[in-house]
Formats: structure tokens, sequence, C-alpha cells
């Protein structure tokens, strides 16, 4: 038995006689600098060989041997691993700690909590947690007069037991009426992804989960599995649901922990006052076990409020009509489209600024305009400074965007030269996983701030110019540079109020506003 992690488990097997032990192990390791995760070779520490050595020799004698010298054994080899405190984003943590009356009323800043822990983490690194809660509007600038302190978006992230962005994303998503996508693709985010990829037949996993991108009519991560998992939920019964998976690839138990977690969500948020009151997990999945087997979200999402119809824009949408085919929706392809284009545009919201820029070679001597140019490059924006220049990284090889081109216009084109990503990792090379294209519209409207800009060399039709967050130059009409500026204005002010007052009703004039808003992006996205 060649021993790694999984030797350190409880796992007793009775013919193990010897364990030869590599010293190493693999972890992962999260630069708050950068925001990127990356899983390292690192020598394995004392305790966890003392855990592999106990692998032999279970029942009977046994040997095993470690690949190292005893020095480095004893001495160089830590003795525990590192908490995790010290391994991942701080994020959640920080909101926790500010959430809590005492250190609120004390003024306590995060740092000086996480200080008093028994193995605390890197100043810089709750610093720069910090700096994305201020970046994501969850909490406001430590000055000279002002103590750190939560917003009232971060005061309801700091109630949501998700990463901060991801519960942006919900919150959004509620306002909007795509609450129970935003919760599907929320929950997929937290726990490993249902797409099964068998190692001898890989390439065949990969064109199942671009099959469920392509029925949306968007080549998105994130719209896969939304549209996979709406289909697994109008199953309703459970053989029939071990059946369908096992004949498309979908893991049937991550598909189940993925209900559980929208039933967790969606109590939060009626607890928040988003939704209406009184949802709870366990009447969720009463209510749904009576009707039709669903995880009962949607269900609960469509009842009428107390005293009358439900708030149009607390309401979800994006369930399957149950037929197996792979559509996983019963509405028609235009209703699919829109909302698709709606939760693309949310996930720019939400993730900003994990956007990545993609830039097309240019043409080759004598090469034709429109002729295939080759895989498009990839950017991301370097994180150390607003003035450093971008770094090159590639798309994950798991995502469906993974071996798109970059003519704009064949099956496997972008058509947009932005996307959005979850998660940036070092492995063999940097990569950005789980993507989704972004409408540029959607870019103006939900992205950093939107300033004016200089004009290099103005050209009919396009004689203004928008700049968001100093970094990504959009060019436009100057008409239409005034009414996006105006509209931003206006959609920002609709949703810090309704964040502010969850439980408010929209005014008449919001909801034409916010409607008006779904279909710009709507159309942006009919274009590709």
């Amino acid at each position: 038995m060649l021993s790694t992690n999984v030797a350190e488990t409880s796992v007793t097997i009775d013919d193990v006689g010897f364990v030869v032990d590599t010293a190493r192990h693999k972890e992962n390791r999260y630069d708050p600098d950068r925001r990127m995760s990356s899983l390292q070779d690192a020598l394995a520490p004392r305790a966890n060989l003392k855990q592999r050595r106990g692998r032999a020799g279970r029942v009977a004698p046994g040997v095993a041997f470690h690949l190292l010298t005893r020095h480095r054994a004893d001495v160089m080899a830590p003795p525990h691993q590192e908490p995790e405190v010290r391994r991942v984003a701080l994020e959640q943590l920080v909101l926790r700690i500010r959430a809590l009356p005492v250190y609120r009323q004390r003024g306590t800043s995060a740092a000086e909590v996480c200080a008093r822990l028994l193995e605390p983490p890197a100043v810089d690194a709750v610093n720069k947690a910090v700096e994305e809660l201020v970046l994501l509007e969850a909490m406001t600038p430590q000055t000279a007069t002002k103590r750190e302190d939560l917003t009232p978006l971060g005061i309801h992230l700091s109630a949501l037991p998700i990463d901060a962005r991801l519960g942006k994303l919900i919150l959004l998503g509620t306002i909007f009426g795509a609450c129970d996508e935003a919760l599907v693709v929320s929950a997929a985010l937290s726990v490993r992804s249902p797409f099964v990829s068998r190692a001898d037949d890989r390439a065949k996993g990969e064109e199942n989960k671009k099959r469920w991108a392509k029925r949306s009519g968007v080549s998105s991560d994130h719209v896969a599995v939304l549209r996979a998992y709406a289909s697994w939920d109008a199953l309703g019964k459970s053989a029939d649901r071990k059946r369908w998976c096992r004949d498309n690839m979908l893991g049937n138990r991550t598909l189940q922990q993925m209900a559980g977690l929208k039933r967790q969500l969606l109590e939060a948020l009626s607890y928040s006052g988003f939704v209406r009151g009184g949802l709870t997990v366990k009447s969720l999945e009463e209510d749904a076990n009576a009707a039709d087997g669903s995880d009962g979200v949607r269900l609960a999402l469509e009842r009428p409020w107390p005293g009358g119809a439900p708030e149009r824009f607390a309401r979800g949408g994006g369930g399957g009509d149950g037929d197996g085919d792979g559509d996983g929706d019963g509405d028609d392809a235009a209703t699919r489209r829109r909302r698709s284009a709606l939760l693309c545009s949310l996930l720019c919201a939400a993730l900003y600024p994990q956007i990545a820029t993609l830039h097309r070679p240019p043409l080759k001597p004598g090469q034709r305009r429109g002729a295939d140019r080759g895989p498009p490059k990839v950017f991301v924006r370097d994180r150390a400074g607003a003035d450093a220049a971008p770094e090159q990284v590639m798309i994950h090889p798991s995502s469906v965007n993974a071996k798109a081109d970059s003519g704009g216009c064949g099956a496997n084109g972008f058509r947009t030269p932005f996307l959005a990503y979850h998660d940036l990792v070092r492995t063999s090379k940097v990569f950005i996983r789980e993507t989704t294209p972004v409408p540029p519209l959607a870019l103006l409207l939900f992205g950093g701030a939107l300033q004016v800009g200089d004009v290099d060399f103005p050209t009919p039709g396009a004689d203004a110019c928008l700049v968001v967050d100093g970094w990504i130059r959009c060019r436009t009409s100057a008409p239409a540079q005034r009414l996006l500026l105006e509209v931003r204005a206006a959609l920002d002010g609709i949703l810090k109020r309704k964040i502010r007052s969850p439980e408010r009703p929209l005014s008449a004039a919001s909801r034409g506003l916010l409607d008006a808003v779904v279909e710009l992006v709507s159309e942006d996205v009919a274009t590709w």
C-alpha cells in the first residue's frame, strides 16, 4: 500500500502489512493578494506521518517505510498541519465577527479579534478580506474618525451560510425575480460539481456538460448546472432520479446536497424578510412531499404572501417539466434565454471584479478578416495594483468554454469579450474555473464604478466612452452614454433601498426600471 492522505482516515484493510509512505501531501493554499487558490505539494506533518504508519499492522504485525531521512521527519517536518483559518479566504469569518453584537458595540476591528485566536491568521490576510468586503459594499472602510462596520448588505450576507459573493447573488436574484435560479447556482458552487466525469471517458463527460449548456443558448457552466438540476428536481420520485442520473452522468447525492442547501438558504431569506416569513426547512420538505416531490423552493416562492399577492421580484423561476429530455424547463426558448441573460448579468454583479477579458489574436499576413485566428488569449486583472499589467490565464479544461474559439459566430465561439469566473486557481498553470459570458451592457450596469472616459479616436456612432472601475473601456454614442449613467444611478439607488428595507414592496416606477434593465440585457444576449 502506497500511503497518501487517504491512509490517514480510519479505514482498516486487513491484508495490508506494509506501508510505503511518500511523506508528501497536497493541500489547498489561498493567496489573499491575488485571490487565488493553489494546490501545493508539501512535506507531510509529523502527526500525518504517524497516522499513515498506523495503517500497517492493524490486525497483524506490519512495517512502515517512510521515504525521507530521520532528520526531515523529526526536525524539518511541522508537528501539525496549519489550521484552516490560515489557509482559506477570510471574508465569511470577518462578516461573522463584525455581525456579533459584542464587537459591534465595542467597535473592535476584525483584525483585533482575529489576533486573539489561539493560532491567528496573518494580519495581511485579514486586511485583504476587509478590503474585499469593502469592494463588495458589505463593509464601510476604516478611517481616521470611524471604524469599519457592516453595511445593510453586509448584515444580510452575514446571516447566509455561504460565501459572501454567492450571498450577494442570492439577494440580487431575489430582487430581480430569479431567486430559484440564484439558489441553484449558489448551492452548486458551494458543493462539488454534479457532473460526473469518469477517468476512462473524460471526453464524454465534458460533452455531456456542454449539452446542458447549449439547451439554454448560453455557453455557461452556471447555466448548465441550472438546467441539469431543474430536470432532476422535476422528476420527484427517488427511484426515477437515480436511474435518470445514471443515464445522464450526474451525481444524485450531490444534487440532493444542493436541494438541502437551497432549503437552508431560503429559510435564511425568510428570516431576513426578502421572501415571505415562516418558511423553514421542515415546512418546505413537507409541502414538497405532499405536492410534487420537488425541493419545495419554487412552490414556496409562488405562493401568495399573507394579505395578498406576492411581491413579484421576490419570486423564483426555472423549474423543470419532468419530461427527462434534458430541457429542464417548461417555458419556451425565448423565456429561457431571458432568464439565462438575467442570470449572466447577476453573476457579473455578484462576482465582480472577477471578470476575465478576451483578446483575439491579430490577423496574420495575408489572412482575411473573419478567418479563424485560433483560441483567444484570456486576461484577468492583477489584484496587486490598479496600474499593474493584466495577467494571462487559461480557462480550466472542465469548463464548457475551455475550447471555444475567437470567431464569435460558431457554435463554440465567444460572442462577448468578457467572462465572469468563480475561482482563480493554480495547478500546472493558472486557470479560471466556472465561467459565464457577460453581456457588455450588464458590465456597464452591474460592474464597478462607471465613469466618463476620453475618446482617443471618435468614429461614426461611437463618439463617447464609458470606463468601468478605471479598467474596462467601452465606446458608445453620446446620447447612450448619458442614458446609461442615469440608468446606472437609478438602479443603484433602487437596489440599496431594497436591501435596506427588504420587506417594503417596490414602487411601480422601480419595478418598471428593473423590467427595462432585464429586457435590455436580454436583447444584448439575443444578438449573440
